[in-house]
């Protein structure tokens, strides 16, 4: 890391700087050209703060974001045009955001609410625009889900219509034994009904070892 003093930094319009020497801590870490703290106790300070109160931090960052949003967008645009041999990540951006909500899944519901509810008539002005310059995709789409409503519904009619010799298996299940579904009724690349030649009878052992696989995948 090529050594700049604070000086040197603030002449340049630089956020930080570097001395090559340990703060007090023991880090050789970047320093802020504001208050001179090491960028790494100031991450450690914030990882901490951030677990005791998560909920104060994320209210923070949205008050910030929403009275200075012309200045960080100004400063994202500023710095990528600034480095333009360094690309954003896009795939991996998406892959951390996946986690995210995987991992915060009434988190990302919330902070979807509330993006919708701030910017209802640009996100829907902007699907607008994307369905009529993909047309072909709207409509396999839309294809695709008609198929998939009118199998459920069919399947729903099949179930319906055998439902009495559905409960007599349940009925008729041996002491111990677990009535098993023999196609998963989610399966990953098959799913099957709730009818009686789809059940099985198998013991608790065996019900959970097969868990929600199918031999035939």
């Amino acid at each position: 890391m090529e050594k700049i003093s604070r000086q040197e930094a603030i002449l340049g319009h630089l956020p930080h700087y570097y001395t090559g020497k340990p703060c007090k801590h023991g880090h050789l870490s970047k320093r802020a050209v504001g208050n001179s703290c090491c960028l790494e106790c100031a991450r450690i300070k914030a990882a901490i703060t951030y677990k005791e109160n998560p909920e104060k931090v994320k209210l923070a960052h949205r008050k910030y974001y929403s009275e200075n949003k012309e200045s960080i967008i100004a400063a994202v645009q500023n710095w990528q045009k600034n480095n333009p041999n360094r690309p954003r990540d896009r795939k991996r951006e998406n892959e951390i955001r996946k986690a995210w909500r995987k991992a915060n899944p009434e988190a990302a519901k919330e902070r979807d609410r509330l993006q919708y509810a701030a910017n209802r008539e640009g996100m829907t002005a902007a699907a607008r625009k994307w369905q009529q310059a993909n047309l072909d995709r709207v409509r396999a789409i839309v294809r695709s889900s008609n198929t998939t409503r009118k199998r459920l519904i069919a399947g729903q009619k099949i179930a319906e219509r055998f439902s009495k010799q559905t409960i007599e298996v349940y009925l008729n299940c041996p002491p111990g034994m677990h009535v098993d579904h023999i196609v998963p009724l989610k399966g990953k690349l098959v799913t099957g009904l709730h009818v009686p030649w789809n059940l099985q009878y198998l013991s608790p052992e065996e019900n959970l070892r097969k868990g929600n696989r199918f031999d035939g995948e």
